[in-house]
């Protein structure tokens, strides 16, 4: 794949959490993928989020032996307390210098070459996002996430195929318009940054790309299936007329409980 040459570059941001078992692999893929193809200007800014103090993880002392390894590609900001997956990326797409920012799961479900399709897809529009086109991920979770899917564009009117894909690359100055009135931090985050694009009138391209289920833990739970629908009405109030009726210190408080898993 030809791979697109900025003037100033690339930034990928890579959230992480408990991600001790997969972050190697991703890191190894991304370096080679790099060096293989001769990259300059490009960073890659990993965000950890603290374990609880229960859960012994390793990611930080990882991702750091990585940044010393590489330090003209990876970067690591260590957060002070969890934020979940939205505030590790705002956190990230904040210390970006690039033009262009990309966002990667920290599990590798796709390859840095798919992240590099999307990079490649900017030409032209402001965002492009991620579409797993074929899932192998088990059934539960899939049900859940069409579900979650439907119940989506039936509340925001978004004609994307795929809202919750963590793989999407952006020009800079578009985030820059929105990313600051993203307020709520869980899975809905994509959601919320898309539907913020989207109605600003900023060009949003779809891309295919290979994906694969790489979860150590699948399991879905009652808990969770709740936690999307409450994230969903919550974030449809915040989006409307009526966002003036919920207090600040009840979205505070939602991302420092809930919205941190």
């Amino acid at each position: 794949m030809d791979v697109i040459k900025y003037d100033d570059g690339i930034s990928v941001v890579i959230p992480a959490y408990n991600e001790e078992k997969r972050i190697k692999n991703t890191l190894d893929d991304i370096v080679g993928y790099i060096h293989t193809h001769n990259m300059n200007n490009i960073e890659v800014i990993v965000v950890v989020d603290p374990n609880s103090s229960n859960i012994k993880d390793e990611t930080a002392k990882i991702v750091s032996e990585y940044e010393k390894a590489y330090p003209n590609v990876i970067k690591t900001h260590f957060n002070n307390q969890r934020v979940g997956k939205g505030g590790a990326i705002k956190k990230g797409i904040k210390l970006a210098k690039y033009s262009i920012v990309a966002y990667a799961d920290a599990d590798k479900s796709s390859s840095f070459e798919e992240v590099m399709k999307l990079v490649n897809a900017i030409d032209g529009v402001d965002c492009s996002i991620g579409i797993r086109k074929t899932r192998d991920d088990p059934f539960l979770r899939r049900f859940a996430s069409k579900g979650y899917l439907s119940i989506a564009k039936l509340l925001f009117d978004l004609p994307y195929e795929d809202l919750q894909c963590g793989y999407k690359a952006f020009k800079h100055s578009a985030l820059d318009e929105v990313i600051s009135s993203i307020a709520i931090n869980d899975f809905v985050f994509d959601l919320d940054l898309l539907f913020k694009l989207h109605s600003k009138g900023f060009a949003i391209k779809s891309v295919p790309i290979k994906w694969s289920s790489n979860k150590v833990d699948s399991k879905i739970s009652f808990m969770t299936i709740l936690k999307m629908g409450v994230s969903l009405v919550g974030l449809r109030l915040l989006n409307s007329p009526f966002k003036h009726l919920i207090p600040f210190f009840v979205i505070t408080f939602y991302n420092k409980t809930l919205g941190k898993y």
